[in-house]
């Protein structure tokens, strides 16, 4: 990471933390990016009771930072480009967040300090935090295997005990008093967890600590979905700032931007700053690095020293990406863009985080990792920067993602886009079809399977895209784009805000194409 030490900002930040390719082959993979081994994946019944979690680590967590009225975090730019990054919302949350990490014990404790301000209708009685490393393992066997506990919270410096519901993923906080509308509230949590390595002996930490839920103002109640589908988070946009502690021989990468290390020679202190995030995640080990510039943003592309990639070609991929994005859809805010290459021998794949990507690549980076990293990289576009309701409107940012990916593709090599665009996503279309062709805005709820939500999404979610691009031409394709992601940067869209964006800039009604493609 890019380490900037402004000493002024420093002191500032401690004192509020408490804290010192090639053209494929006909015999390619045919799964998308995300979920290179779903293709033919059924999904096995939900669980009648949550899994048995493990007893909690017997570590202490540390002391919670004390909370203040002042505001939390001030030097969020040093994680953004100042030429280009737009005001966030009023009234984000703020994390201020500690983790001591032990990879020798797997195991981690963490404190938070939280502001977050009541920006619903309602007078709220108790507020919800979600553990999503928490949920039962997925269609395809991965998850269950970690878990984030807890153990502590306080609201305004009364202790409050967390209640755990929705099979562990979620833990639900009694207020004091209801918090009104315009209101805010400051609290602190303590948790615990686990984590494991991964095949390439690195450290993944991975939507393991307390985020806020979402309010659903129809239902007026917390949102407290689990699913058995890969996707899980479901988030605001929010500030952070994170402490990382570990032992002094591992390295960090993380969400944002890092603005201090300092090591007593035991153990290694890192801050890191975020800026607008829809949420924040890093990854622990021992690091290769490739590094360079693009439009101003720092690219770097990661591996364990023990593996053998090329680290190159994902860098130049990834600028390549960015370069085509920042022109088609509008500026990238954040400095950084990071992108952990991991062998696991499991197909290739990806998995997105804001400002962190994991590439997951078969034993080598490949004639197939382009078509990876562009999806990956669209989805800081869509999903972390215009967030979606991922369990009710999963098209918004899955087939976005797989769309992006031959836009990307299509500037430098029109024709390996469309033969990749045939492979990729007009294949499982054809497959929907043939087996019921639903509609590509359903809830993940009204798939009938794993294999229907996939082709949808993946496919014919992203065959809606080019035939609205065919039906209003490039000219009002790009500039509703743009519009939908300048409106809708750091919020929650919905379908209507897509289709209000491409309307205005097409001049016309829009109706017809989008309930065909989507449903009523």
């Amino acid at each position: 990471m890019l380490r900037r030490c402004v000493f002024g900002l420093l002191l500032l930040l401690l004192a509020a933390c408490g804290a010192a390719g090639d053209s494929p082959t006909a015999s390619a993979p045919s799964a998308t990016p995300e979920l290179a081994r779903a293709a033919t994946a059924q999904p096995s019944p939900a669980p009648t009771a949550p899994p048995t979690a493990a007893a909690p680590p017997t570590a202490t967590a540390p002391p919670s930072p004390t909370p203040s009225p002042a505001p939390l975090i001030d030097p969020q730019s040093l994680a953004l480009r100042p030429d280009v990054a737009a005001a966030p919302p009023p009234d984000l949350p703020q994390y201020v967040m500690r983790l001591v990490v032990d990879p020798a014990a797997g195991t981690f404790t963490g404190s938070q300090l939280i502001s977050y301000t009541n920006t619903t209708s309602a007078l709220l009685p108790d507020l919800v935090l979600r553990s999503y490393v928490n949920f039962p393992p997925d269609v395809m066997g991965d998850g269950g295997d970690t878990f984030m506990h807890v153990t502590a919270a306080t609201v305004g410096g009364q202790a409050i005990t967390p209640q755990p519901e929705a099979q562990d993923t979620a833990f639900r906080l009694a207020l004091p008093q209801p918090l009104p509308p315009g209101q805010a509230i400051t609290l602190t949590t303590e948790f615990v967890g686990t984590l494991a390595p991964w095949d390439d002996g690195s450290w993944p930490f991975l939507s393991s600590y307390p985020f806020l839920g979402v309010w659903d103002s129809a239902a007026n109640a917390w949102r407290t979905d689990v699913t058995r589908f890969p996707d899980h988070v479901y988030a605001e946009a929010a500030e952070y700032a994170v402490d990382v502690v570990l032992p002094a021989d591992y390295e960090v990468f993380a969400t944002g931007s890092a603005v201090l290390s300092a090591s007593d020679g035991v153990t290694t202190t890192t801050h890191f700053v975020s800026g607008p995030v829809r949420e924040w995640a890093a990854s622990f080990g021992n690091f290769n690095a490739v590094q360079l510039r693009s439009d101003g943003i720092t690219v770097t592309a990661y591996a364990e020293r023990s593996a053998d990639l090329d680290l190159t070609s994902v860098a130049q991929q990834a600028d390549q990406a960015l370069r085509v994005f920042n022109q088609r859809f509008g500026p990238y805010p954040y400095r950084e863009l990071d992108l952990h290459v991991i062998d696991w021998h499991g197909g290739d794949a990806g998995i997105e985080y804001p400002g962190l990507t994991l590439i997951l690549v078969d034993d080598a980076v490949n004639q197939r990792t382009p078509v990876v990293v562009a999806h990956e990289v669209a989805h800081q576009w869509w999903y972390g920067l215009v967030g979606n309701d991922i369990y009710r409107e999963p098209w918004l940012d899955e087939s976005f993602a797989s769309y992006s990916s031959i836009i990307a593709i299509e500037a430098s090599d029109p024709a390996l886009a469309e033969r990749i665009y045939a492979r990729e996503i007009e294949q499982p279309y054809r497959s929907g079809v043939r087996n019921g062709d639903p509609p590509a805005g359903l809830a993940i709820t009204d798939y009938t399977s794993f294999n229907a939500y996939y082709w949808a999404i993946y496919g014919k979610g992203a065959v809606f895209l080019k035939q609205l691009r065919a039906a209003i031409g490039d000219d009002a394709f790009w500039a509703g784009l743009q519009r939908y992601y300048a409106d809708q940067r750091y919020h929650v869209a919905q379908r209507a805000d897509f289709q209000r964006a491409m309307e205005q800039a097409a001049n016309r009604s829009l109706d017809g194409l989008f309930n065909t493609w989507l449903g009523q």
